[in-house]
């Protein structure tokens, strides 16, 4: 019978592995071979080099399977001894000594399925468990004809067990020689690595294999779980620069989101409906002139500043007097949509000059890799701002004072961001320069065509509701797109902290990049959809609580353009793979025919059906633009490779 003995080590541990090796070969056993499988660290898990062995000794004609990490030692075990389990069991292990303590194969906890080693002492030398260590085991060649090979989904830990529960479940034996040990030295020690491998095994574990009482118990103890493991995460969240940014941008988003709901539920209470469509209007306004204020810098800063030779003080000059030009414009677009109340035509000045202050804040704490700071100032800033809104709104119920109020507030919001540049960047400075305004157009140009794009995708539907319909109609439309929008925060949050991190991807790895992005949309789609799913649901019984008798067709509307969440998101995971491959060209193209599309569907429809024509087109448009940015980044990958 030919015998395989597996090595599966890594790098830096030769000596370990070289040791081991003349461990084995002095047991000068016939028809036994060493297959030594050098994983890449970090890339490759245990399981993916034990099946590589596998496959290669079966070639060989193997029939029975040894597999080992380097870090043990064979020492005083007699190979005759060795291989007397091999008759007991299927699957076999043996006792082993690590940190001075023996244990004696592993437990698994029949109510939350995670796995234990047992370090009581059978009565009897061939005693049956429910998994052995994979540092060290064994198996015949019926066992993989009978289940297959490892599960590599596990990379590290937890494989062994999965591999042993499949066996039992197949009416196998697993157990171990209790009088044959070895030692395990276990070099990865306890490391925050090590835990957190450890933690999202036995999670996969349990998703794989939990029952219906399994799953609820676990889910009634979930706040426990978190509470175990507190200081896992933690640390965890700490070493990882792209977490810190990331749950910092989303927590704040949320809060900000749960804010600006508080503040939206006070101007559809304490508001007509003509005066919040107004209200509404204004900020459409805004959003049309922003992208031409941040002139795509915004976008630029963040994906190309590092690997361009434009200066950050470049930058803040060309947005500040950009900023100041789009200001005076926007006092006459104002006026030409009829926004001439001074307080409307205040805070859109007001928020141009802020928008500026906070963008250029935003492009230097992202390539600082200090994004939580801009979150910090926003959450301050906006509480300010929201309570000062809704103070306002309670005492006079007059939306001209609330708007005078939002644009001081914008106004002094200026004021702080301007001081962290100052702070963060050292020396802050003006810089006039022609030439290298030019050259930063050049580059941001394409930016603020997406931008104005996207602005016109995001706002047209609004302005002619205003148009075609009249300010009633904008009310009741945007207080459905609302409850919408408040889910959008993870959308712009994901871009700002995975952006930096898809980037290094894509330059070291491309094969692991299109792996990320593959597994960020199914997990932000299964996120969105189920959210949508859920919202719908509630939404004629939670709705109608929120908001005044006035507002009921808002119901609806909500009900149909939260089916574009699910959509959206994804498209934003593969929207920043194709800025960061700069194929910004192909993005304006799909910007500019979605706005186009939009603007004729919206402007045909919206006479007979009003807002809810704006609202289904909203979903459809999010559908098609998914199907073509991902046709777009495949595309471009393959032309890469």
């Amino acid at each position: 019978m030919k015998t395989a003995f597996i090595i599966v080590t890594v790098a830096g541990m030769e000596d370990m592995t070289r040791k081991l090796v003349l461990q084995v070969k002095a047991w000068r056993v016939r028809n036994l071979s060493v297959y030594v499988i050098r994983n890449e660290r970090g890339k490759e898990g245990y399981a993916s080099g034990v099946n590589k062995g596998i496959q290669e000794a079966i070639k060989d004609d193997a029939e029975l399977f040894i597999v080992a990490n380097p870090d043990i030692s064979l020492k005083g075990i007699h190979p005759k001894q060795f291989f007397e389990a091999a008759a007991k069991f299927d699957v076999w292990g043996y006792a082993f000594k690590q940190e001075k303590q023996v244990y004696y194969g592993g437990q698994i906890d029949s109510i939350r399925l995670s796995g234990g080693l047992k370090k009581s002492i059978p009565s009897e030398r061939f005693a049956q468990c429910d998994f052995v260590s994979g540092s060290l085991c064994g198996f015949h060649k019926a066992v993989i004809d009978t289940i297959g090979l490892w599960d590599e989904g596990y990379g590290m830990y937890y494989e062994d067990v999965d591999f042993c529960l499949r066996a039992r479940r197949a009416g196998l034996r697993v157990g171990i020689d209790s009088e044959t040990e070895y030692i395990h030295y276990e070099t990865s020690g306890e490391s925050t690595l090590k835990k957190e491998q450890l933690a999202t095994n036995r999670f996969r574990f349990f998703l794989k294999y939990a029952d219906i009482k399994q799953t609820s118990y676990e889910a009634m103890r979930l706040p426990l779980t978190i509470f175990e493991y507190r200081k896992l995460i933690w640390d965890s969240i700490k070493t990882r620069p792209f977490l810190v940014n990331f749950l910092s941008l989303n927590t704040s988003s949320l809060f900000l989101k749960i804010l600006n709901f508080i503040l939206f539920l006070f101007l559809v209470r304490l508001l007509s409906v003509p005066e919040y469509g107004v209200y509404t209007l204004i900020w459409a306004l805004v959003g049309f002139l922003t992208p031409l204020a941040d002139f795509g810098t915004t976008s630029f800063g963040i994906t190309q500043l590092a690997d361009s030779r434009v200066s950050f003080n470049e930058l803040f000059s060309f947005r500040f007097f950009v900023a100041i030009i789009v200001g005076i414009v926007s006092l006459i677009t104002a006026v030409l949509f009829n926004v001439t109340a001074g307080a409307g035509l205040f805070l859109i000045a007001s928020v141009m000059l802020a928008n500026n202050f906070s963008g250029s804040l935003l492009v230097l704490m992202s390539n600082k890799s200090k994004t939580y700071v801009t979150s910090l100032i926003a959450v301050a800033f906006n509480s300010v701002l929201i309570i000062a809104t809704i103070a306002t709104l309670i005492m006079t119920h007059d939306l001209t004072h609330a708007l005078f109020t939002i644009g001081a507030a914008y106004l002094l919001y200026s004021v702080i961001n301007l001081y962290y540049l100052k702070k963060f960047y050292v020396p802050l400075a003006l810089i006039f320069s022609t030439a290298e305004w030019r050259n930063i157009a050049n580059y941001s140009f394409v930016f603020l065509l997406l931008g104005f794009f996207a602005g016109v995708y995001f706002r047209i539907d609004v302005l002619l509701l205003n148009k075609l319909k009249g300010n009633e109609a904008v009310g009741i439309y945007s207080a459905g797109y609302k409850f919408f929008e408040a889910l959008l925060f993870v959308a712009s949050s994901y871009t700002i902290a995975a952006a930096p991190i898809i980037q290094k991807l894509i330059l070291i790895n491309r094969d692991e990049c299109m792996k990320r992005i593959k597994r960020d949309s199914r997990l932000l789609f299964s996120f969105g959809m189920g959210s949508a799913i859920v919202l719908s649901i509630l939404a004629p019984a939670v709705l109608p609580i929120l908001l005044k008798h006035s507002y009921a067709h808002s119901v609806q509307v909500f009900q149909i353009v939260i089916f574009a969440l699910p959509f959206m998101l994804v498209s934003t995971v593969y929207m920043s793979v194709l800025f960061i491959l700069k194929k910004s060209k192909a993005i304006l193209a799909l910007f500019a025919a979605q706005a186009l599309l939009v603007f004729l569907l919206n402007i045909i429809y919206i006479p007979r059906y009003s807002y809810y024509a704006s609202a289904v087109f909203t979903v459809l448009a999010e559908v098609v633009n998914v199907i073509a940015v991902m046709i777009l980044v495949h595309k471009t990958y393959a032309d890469l490779t």
